[in-house]
């Protein structure tokens, strides 16, 4: 590996752990985690058993169990059982889970905007680019 990648994937893994930091101590709503996040947003798009929220947000099964149980406490998913094999457990975002879902993007977008906020028009400019062609 080259010294530029290497830095490239150093300066991402530390921007990672500072929108995760700033994340957390930004208090989200119903004292949330930012894998309980992460479940509810894979959930925007429509119910899924538990082992695929896993292999999309790259979770282990147990935290994503964890979460899971804790927000169905709150109301924010419920769990579906398949009628006709009650082995398989859906996962549905609930009316109060998708309201949870907005105001935490609403936090995210906040703390991205600051992480941005000293690159000029032309650097964001440049920043979209390498985004689109890293398919973010």
């Amino acid at each position: 590996m080259e010294t530029i990648e290497r830095e490239i994937l150093s300066k991402l893994s530390l921007f990672y752990m500072q929108v995760k930091r700033k994340l957390n101590s930004s208090e989200l709503p119903e004292g949330l985690t930012i894998t309980d996040f992460m479940v509810l947003n894979s959930l925007m798009n429509g119910k899924k058993t538990m082992v695929e929220i896993s292999k999309e947000i790259n979770a282990t099964q147990s935290s994503i169990t964890l979460s899971i149980s804790k927000l169905e406490e709150k109301d924010i998913v419920k769990r579906i059982r398949y009628p006709s094999d009650r082995r398989i457990t859906f996962v549905e975002i609930t009316d109060k889970g998708k309201e949870v879902v907005s105001s935490c993007q609403n936090k995210l977008n906040v703390v991205l905007l600051e992480c941005i906020g000293n690159l000029s028009h032309a650097e964001k400019r440049n920043l979209l680019e390498i985004l689109k062609k890293l398919n973010c």
